[in-house]
C-alpha cells in the first residue's frame, strides 16, 4: 500500500512538473545564466527544448528504470538536429545537464507536498543522472561520427535544404537569417535564381564548379556569391552575378531579395522549359515571349494541327519544309541568309516556302500566320528537347 501511495505521488509530482509554467520559465532563466550560447536563443526555442527533455525524462522516472535504446536514439536525434543548426556540441550537452539539474531540484522541493518519501527522491535523482550519462554517451558517439565521418555530407544536406527552402519560399525569416550568417551571405543582397538543365549525377559537381567560377569571373571587381545544389534533375541555386556564357542550357531569373526568391525561381524554370536543349545563358530578356510557350498546351496542339501536321504527312520532304521555315524566321525572313544557314540554294528555300503555303492554305504574307507559325515552331522545339 505504501509503495502504491508513493507511486501515485510520483505520478502526480511529474504531472505537475510537465505542466508547470514556472518550471519552464525557471529552466529558461537557468539555461541563459549557465550557458552563454543560449542567451541569443528565442524563448520559443528554449521552451521547445525543455519540453522535449521533459517528455524524454518523465517516462523513465515513472518506470523507475533506464530508458530503452530506442528512446536514447530518439533523443540523440535532437542532438544531431542541433549540430545541423550549427550549435556547439559542448553547449548542447551543457544545456541538457542544466535542464536535468532543474528537474532534480524541482522534484526535491515539491516531493513532500505529494507524499513522496526522501528515499524515493534519492532514487529519482539517481535515475536522472543515469539518464544523463546514457544520453551523454550516445550523443558523444553521434558527435564523433559527425566530426570524423559525416560532417561534410551533413553540411551539404544543410546547404541543400536551405537553398531549396529559399527557392520554394518556405523558410521562416529566422531561418533565412541563420543561413546567411552560416554561409556568409549578405541578407540584403539581390540575387538571380539559376536553373541548370538535367545532367547526369556524376557530372553535377564539375558543372557546379565551372558555373561558380564563371559567375565569379563575370562579377569582375565586385564581390560574387553563388550557391548551387542538386535539384529538379540538374542544379538550382542563386548568384549575385550570372555567368556570361555556358556550354549547356542555363536559365537565370530576375534579381530578387533572398526572402522573395520563389518568384524568380518560377520564372527561371519557365525559361528553362522554353529553351529546351539550347546551350547558353538564358533570361527573360533573351527568351521574351517564348517563356509562355510550353504551358499553353491547348493552343500548341491547335497550332500544330493547323501548320505542322499537314507538313509531316509528307514525310521527309515535310521535315525539309519545316527546316526551311525555321531558318527563314530565325533570319528575319531574309531568304539569302536563311538559305545559306541550311545550306541550300535560295530558290530551293523559296520553293519549300511556297509548298508550305499550298499544303496549309496559309499565306506567309499575313502577320497572323507569321505570329502563329513562330509560336508553334518554338513549341515544337521545346517539346523535342524534353
Amino acid at each position: 500500500m505504501a509503495a502504491e501511495t508513493s507511486f501515485r505521488g510520483v505520478v502526480a509530482l511529474l504531472d505537475d512538473l510537465v505542466s508547470s509554467e514556472s518550471f519552464l520559465r525557471g529552466s529558461a532563466h537557468r539555461l541563459r545564466a549557465e550557458v552563454p550560447a543560449y542567451r541569443s536563443v528565442s524563448d520559443e526555442s528554449i521552451t521547445a527544448c525543455v519540453e522535449r527533455i521533459l517528455r524524454f525524462a518523465a517516462p523513465v522516472l515513472i518506470r523507475g528504470s533506464e530508458p530503452p535504446s530506442g528512446e536514447i536514439v530518439g533523443a540523440d536525434h535532437a542532438t544531431l538536429e542541433k549540430l545541423l543548426q550549427g550549435a556547439d556540441f559542448h553547449d548542447v550537452m551543457a544545456g541538457f545537464r542544466s535542464v536535468i539539474t532543474g528537474i532534480q531540484h524541482w522534484i526535491a522541493d515539491r516531493a513532500p507536498a505529494h507524499g513522496v518519501a526522501v528515499g524515493t527522491v534519492l532514487e529519482l535523482s539517481q535515475l536522472l543522472w543515469g539518464l544523463s550519462d546514457s544520453f551523454s554517451n550516445q550523443a558523444t558517439e553521434t558527435y564523433r561520427r559527425y566530426v570524423t565521418l559525416g560532417q561534410p555530407k551533413l553540411e551539404q544536406q544543410r546547404r541543400r535544404r536551405w537553398v531549396t527552402g529559399l527557392l520554394a519560399g518556405s523558410l521562416p525569416v529566422h531561418d533565412i537569417w541563420l543561413g546567411c550568417a552560416e554561409f556568409h551571405i549578405d541578407h540584403d543582397a539581390l540575387v538571380h535564381v539559376i536553373c541548370v538543365a538535367a545532367v547526369p549525377q556524376y557530372a553535377l559537381e564539375g558543372i557546379a564548379t565551372r558555373l561558380i567560377d564563371d559567375c565569379t569571373a563575370n562579377a569582375g571587381a565586385s564581390e560574387s556569391v553563388t550557391m548551387l545544389v542538386p535539384g529538379a534533375g540538374g542544379l538550382i541555386g542563386f548568384t549575385t552575378s550570372p555567368p556570361g556564357s555556358s556550354r549547356m542550357p542555363v536559365a537565370v531569373g530576375p534579381p530578387r531579395p533572398l526572402s522573395s526568391l520563389n518568384s524568380s525561381y518560377v520564372i527561371a524554370r519557365d525559361i528553362l522549359a522554353a529553351v529546351g536543349s539550347t546551350a547558353g545563358v538564358h533570361s527573360l530578356e533573351s527568351v521574351s515571349w517564348r517563356v509562355a510557350v510550353p504551358a499553353q498546351y491547348a493552343l500548341n496542339a491547335f497550332l500544330d494541327r493547323r501548320y505542322l501536321v499537314p507538313l509531316r504527312e509528307h514525310g521527309a520532304f515535310g521535315e525539309l519544309i519545316i527546316e526551311a521555315l525555321q531558318a527563314w524566321l530565325n533570319h528575319d525572313r531574309n531568304a539569302a541568309r536563311a538559305a545559306a544557314s541550311i545550306p541550300v540554294h535560295r530558290n530551293t528555300l523559296r520553293y519549300r516556302l511556297s509548298r508550305f503555303e499550298e499544303l496549309t492554305e496559309c499565306s506567309l504574307d499575313e502577320t497572323e500566320t507569321i505570329i502563329e507559325l513562330t509560336w508553334v515552331l518554338a513549341a515544337s522545339s521545346a517539346l523535342r528537347s524534353e
